[in-house]
């Protein structure tokens, strides 16, 4: 049962979406001025080359809210909070989907049930509690014993400081955690992994991830501007298989210039793996492609952006 509970719960954090909208703010920068935003972005379109072609389109309003199409479906409140989020993938006569419905009390997102279903065995059903506590936020699972931890650097829940993952049924402490460092413009460029470790004992130093960018718009950054940085900085549009699948859509939509290169050392071989990212750009400094590939050459796939016009 425990490795069953184990497998579920970690095909969960892969997938989990987190959908609760709110204000997060007006449109002035810290200076108090009124910050002039760049075009909003309308669509983007992915096209994964490795195994079989894969194109996940997904449209937003100029608001910034992801709006229902081919591979996915968003059902709001009269709020503007997501209540259900569905996946959808259709692909070599096999069916599969995700959904998320999401419940609130006193306007905070408290609880989740996902359920996912493939043609091939039927529907698994993983219910969850969130719970919030100053700048930490907790999803527990299977009657709390499961826990994925976000601890950010403040309230904003913008800066992810620190992401643990406890099984209670084992020990009080993590058995994988990732610790995360910022510049001083706020970009984070180096991630720490710790794992659990039967050789050497304990949760060591597992792999280091050093994380490059460009100095163009983000058009994430500012796409979900109006959302709560921690729900669309972790929602998943569409299949993620980068280093970083745990966490990578927070770093692809809240920094504000884009990704051109990760790099994972690990430190137990010394082996060096990346993930290279070129884009294209427009004159207004925005990305037309991005060209995703791995360390020798291979194009894994391709995103398209297309934005609103400026008024």
């Amino acid at each position: 049962m425990g490795n069953t509970r184990r497998f579920y719960f970690f095909l969960f954090t892969l997938l989990v979406a987190l959908g609760c909208s709110t204000d997060n703010g007006d449109n002035t920068s810290e200076e108090g001025m009124e910050e002039v935003l760049p075009p909003a972005l309308k669509n983007t379109q992915v096209n994964v080359f490795v195994g079989e072609p894969v194109d996940w389109l997904l449209e937003l309003t100029e608001a910034g809210k992801p709006m229902s199409g081919p591979n996915y479906d968003f059902v709001y409140d009269s709020e503007d909070r997501l209540i259900e989020s569905v996946i959808i993938n259709i692909s070599n006569g096999w069916d599969f989907s995700e959904t998320r419905r999401f419940g609130y009390e006193n306007g905070q997102l408290n609880s989740f049930a996902f359920s996912s279903f493939l043609s091939s065995d039927g529907i698994a059903i993983i219910p969850g509690d969130i719970l919030v506590n100053e700048n930490v936020i907790e999803h527990q699972f299977f009657e709390g014993t499961h826990i994925v931890r976000y601890t950010f650097l403040d309230e904003s829940f913008t800066y992810l400081t620190k992401l643990e993952y406890l099984d209670l049924d084992i020990s009080s402490e993590p058995y994988n955690y990732f610790e995360f460092e910022y510049d001083d413009e706020f970009l984070l460029v180096e991630c720490r992994e710790y794992k659990t470790n039967n050789i050497v004992g304990g949760v060591p130093l597992w792999s280091i991830y050093e994380i490059e960018y460009d100095d163009k718009i983000n058009p994430y950054h500012y796409a979900f501007r109006n959302f709560h940085p921690f729900v669309f900085g972790f929602l998943k549009f569409r299949q993620d298989r980068d280093a970083l699948n745990l966490f990578e859509p927070y770093l692809r939509r809240n920094m504000r210039y884009n990704v051109t290169r990760i790099t994972r050392t690990n430190q137990f071989s010394g082996s060096v793996f990346s993930w290279e990212y070129e884009f294209t750009y427009n004159d207004e400094n925005l990305p037309l492609t991005k060209i995703r590939s791995l360390d020798d050459g291979t194009i894994f796939d391709a995103e398209t952006y297309e934005y609103y016009e400026t008024p």
